[in-house]
């Protein structure tokens, strides 16, 4: 079986003719193992030698944060708290309608996706991931954490428009839903009804201090983008414990398999039945992609757009304190303007074994726009 597997412990975030990826074993131009790449090279400035991992990897009271609103298993309307979601999440299922109980159902069975981010062009992209959570061939749930405004208005991490709001945030509930919670209570997809999600207002979390930002170290790098890429991860996996805990009694196992994707991507066909398999043999396993064949990103980049891991290693990465991170590499340009670099870092810090996942993906920014990122295979 030739798969790629980093003889190293590393890891942060061809198209076959068919246009469809198989496991890397399968590609017909076996990709350049990462063990025969150079090792890692120093930075170009001084770095700490390890990453701060003092935040918790679950979020107390997770299911009744002040001014977020939940929603479980397509429920006609969001709760104020999580035990709500979970009591009526039977009312979004049809006369005679069932869902998968996942107290009746294992881990070892079961694919846990985890959707964090603004919903942006998810109006476009909804058919295309149902198509690839139905290609899980087993159970799954989706856990979402999201924001009531359906796009962020500072653009990208690397250029943001520093524009004044002319008017005071809306203020949205329960009774008085954002567009977030407007467009996915109208969703028509299956996996609505496999979908927990959890949907807070940018402004409420600013003033509470939940989420962390640090100062703008480089102009024009926007010091929330990546302050909030953090939380929502936290966030979206303290959502999935806690549902968990409430739906089925139980801890989510730490083998339990976990694919992180964003709401704006679609996602070529993927082996899950072969990840699922080894990630549960291996849980200290990380899946991950890359945004280009460059040999620079082979050696010292991952990318975090999608990615596939076990609960054992999400716990830790949730625990990083990226904002002390950037903080502490004030002087370092590269790890302000590369978070991709400081995910892969990351990984080789928490000792995770790297294999390439299978896949390509493509970025939707818009129906007629988008960018397509193909498996590292070589």
């Amino acid at each position: 079986m030739n798969v790629t597997h980093a003889r190293r412990w590393v890891g942060f975030g061809v198209l076959a003719s068919t246009a469809v990826c198989a496991l890397l074993y399968l590609a017909t131009a076996p990709p350049v193992p990462l063990s025969d790449q150079p090792l890692l090279p120093g930075p170009t400035a001084p770095f700490p030698v390890s990453f701060v991992l003092d935040q918790p990897s679950n979020v107390t009271g997770i299911g009744e944060v002040p001014g977020a609103r939940y929603r479980a298993l397509g429920s006609m309307q969001f709760s104020v708290n999580l035990i709500q979601a979970v009591t009526s999440q039977a009312s979004g299922l049809d006369a005679g309608e069932t869902t998968v109980d996942i107290d009746d159902v294992g881990d070892d069975k079961m694919v846990y996706f985890y959707m964090a981010g603004h919903i942006r062009t998810l109006f476009h992209t909804a058919p295309k991931l149902q198509a690839f959570f139905a290609s899980a061939g087993v159970p799954y749930r989706v856990f979402q954490h999201t924001w009531s405004e359906t796009d962020h208005h500072e653009l990208t991490w690397w250029h943001h428009t520093g524009e004044t709001p002319t008017s005071a945030p809306v203020a949205y509930n329960t009774t008085h839903p954002g567009p977030t919670e407007t467009f996915l209570l109208n969703l028509q997809q299956p996996f609505v009804k496999n979908m927990v999600t959890m949907v807070e207002d940018d402004s409420v979390v600013t003033a509470s201090g939940r989420m962390h930002v640090g100062r703008t170290i480089i102009e024009g790098i926007n010091p929330r983008i990546l302050a909030s890429y953090y939380y929502t991860l936290q966030y979206t996996h303290s959502l999935a414990q806690e549902y968990i805990k409430l739906a089925a009694g139980r801890d989510m196992a730490p083998n339990a398999v976990i694919f992180r994707l964003r709401p704006d991507l679609s996602i070529f066909p993927t082996d899950m039945a072969k990840v699922r398999d080894m990630i549960h043999r291996d849980p200290n396993l990380f899946f991950g992609t890359c945004h280009g064949q460059s040999d620079s990103w082979r050696e010292f980049r991952m990318s975090d757009l999608f990615f596939a891991t076990s609960r054992q290693v999400m716990d830790k990465i949730v625990a990083t304190n990226i904002v002390q991170w950037l903080e502490d590499n004030a002087d370092n340009v590269e790890i302000q303007k590369v978070p991709e670099r400081s995910f892969r870092l990351l990984l080789e810090q928490l000792g995770v074994k790297l294999m390439w996942i299978d896949s390509g993906i493509t970025i939707w920014r818009s129906p007629s726009k988008s960018l397509e990122l193909p498996c590292p295979a070589g």
